[in-house]
């Protein structure tokens, strides 16, 4: 074997082991619906409204609204997602937009929870708040992806020409903003607004390329994105409206899912490169999917007063259970 075929070897290799399985749709067929085609780039569908990679941040500190006399509230986030049949077993898909949960029944199903290995969980850094402050928190994680090849005509005397893999980035996750206020042991929450939610997947495609006159076969991988949307194609998260109040007892929690699920999905610049070929690149069925159409992000929400910056944090495992809402 020469060392062009060694190399185009290795690069099958990075594209089936780079890890990027790991991100694909829970439920398992690689079927996908695509409804918008795009530059692959990084923060697919995320990047164009946060940049979620600075972390917790733009706090806004009205004077006349924050209270800052008192305790703090502590805000915990979690984001879920996973197959919608599954977490029907466990009673986990909720039956309102947003509602509360009690502590004992939320805990209740946390093992059962485990057993579930479609179901993923975000945990985001706890919001350390005054009374009337809002902020914002990234609840979001990267995977890398092969995304394209780069050409390498002259990669040395006696390896010659190759195609040498470029390596890029997607996030997953949401964008939360909150405000909370207190009301004796309640935590009142006049904002809860997730910017973003979704979860992502990558699709396997291949193309013939014609090295040293002979043929091989290059494989890479195409993001793909799921968002949380409703209507014809108009993105949307569930939130408080402007006159709502969320007022949660102690020993309660917050549960928020998404409405429905789109799918974006991203054509890198190796697919317009072949798509001239005498051959155009092989690619999955593009058939809507049971997986992609029933697939459920659930947003979880934890608040407490507390006397101390150095208190601790509410545990939050990732499960949910029902209770009557509150939502005014």
């Amino acid at each position: 074997m020469n060392r062009t075929a060694t190399f185009l070897l290795w690069c099958f290799i990075v594209t089936v082991f780079s890890g990027c399985q790991v991100a694909r749709l829970p439920a398992g067929p690689t079927e996908f619906a695509p409804i918008l085609y795009g530059p692959a780039r990084p923060g697919l569908g995320l990047a164009g409204t946060a940049d979620l990679r600075r972390g917790p941040g733009a706090v806004e500190l009205p004077p006349e609204k924050v209270d800052k006399s008192g305790p703090k509230i502590s805000v915990t986030a979690l984001f879920l997602s996973g197959p919608v049949d599954r977490l029907k077993e466990l009673n986990l898909v909720p039956e309102k937009d947003i509602q509360t949960v009690s502590e004992a029944d939320f805990k209740r199903r946390h093992e059962r929870a485990k057993a579930v290995p479609e179901l993923r969980a975000l945990a985001a850094p706890r919001m350390m708040l005054w009374p009337g402050q809002r902020a914002w928190v990234a609840v979001q994680t990267q995977q890398a992806y092969v995304q394209d090849y780069r050409y390498l005509p002259n990669a040395g005397r006696r390896q010659g020409p190759c195609l040498e893999p470029i390596i890029g980035t997607i996030d997953r996750g949401t964008r939360l903003e909150v405000c909370v206020h207190l009301k004796g042991d309640k935590v009142v929450f006049t904002l809860i607004k997730p910017v973003i939610s979704g979860d992502l997947g990558v699709r396997q495609c291949s193309a013939k390329v014609a090295l040293d006159a002979k043929e091989y076969a290059v494989d890479w991988q195409e993001p793909v994105m799921f968002l949380a949307t409703v209507g014809p194609g108009l993105p949307r998260d569930i939130s408080l409206g402007p006159e709502q109040r969320l007022v949660l007892r102690l020993g309660y929690r917050v549960e928020q899912p998404a409405a429905a699920v789109r799918v974006l999905a991203a054509g890198g610049e190796v697919r317009e490169r072949y798509r001239s070929r005498s051959e155009s690149p092989r690619r999955p069925p593009l058939t809507r999917s049971a997986a992609a159409a029933h697939v459920q992000h659930l947003l979880v929400l934890s608040a407490r007063k507390i006397e101390s910056d150095q208190a601790k944090p509410p545990e939050l495992p990732s499960i949910k259970a029902t209770a009557q809402d509150e939502v005014k």
